[in-house]
């Protein structure tokens, strides 16, 4: 069952709106069609809704559980994809990649987490923690571990899974040894 369209009383605009509720937030939202026929409308609407169940249905899915694939080198979706577009996409920097993710981000609290929980507050703490631990003295270990984790949800958003990548715009960790 999908929303219907309908035009806002109070506005002398022809464009439809609907309401729908966030499945990650649970709140009610108002969003315009941008269309002008009511045909074009609900086709907007039923494709919203649907690309919005996807999305919430990897958005509910434990960080742990979604990058299992990424553990196993040759199942890195990274890889198969580059290797079907006849890119370049080493099996060493799958391997790499996948000891990273084993090592630094499986055992901490962040991968029990939902994808949909994963917030810039939670991956900025997760880069604390790394610092913390015995990474203190090689920072760019830490540095790849996020970089590690950024290529995993960059390619849930390049596959449509996800939406969001909270790791975006985290830098990288200056080395202070010098």
């Amino acid at each position: 069952m999908y929303p219907s369209p309908y035009k806002r009383s109070n506005s002398s605009s022809s464009i439809y709106y609907f309401k729908y509720i966030d499945p990650i937030t649970k709140k009610r939202v108002l969003k315009s069609t941008g269309c002008i026929k009511k045909t074009d409308a609900a086709a907007f609407i039923k494709e919203f809704i649907n690309d919005l169940n996807d999305y919430s249905s990897c958005s509910q899915l434990v960080l742990k559980n979604y990058i299992e694939p990424w553990l196993d080198p040759n199942k890195n979706p990274r890889f198969k994809r580059y290797k079907t577009e006849g890119k370049q996409y080493g099996q060493r920097h799958a391997t790499d990649l996948a000891k990273l993710l084993k090592e630094h981000v499986i055992p901490d609290p962040i991968s029990k987490m939902t994808i949909s929980q994963i917030t810039r507050g939670a991956a900025l703490d997760f880069r604390s923690r790394l610092l913390e631990c015995s990474l203190k003295k090689h920072p760019r270990v830490a540095n790849k571990v996020i970089s590690a984790i950024k290529s995993v949800f960059s390619e849930g958003i390049y596959r449509g899974e996800l939406k969001y990548n909270p790791f975006t715009g985290i830098g990288d960790i200056k080395n202070n040894s010098r």
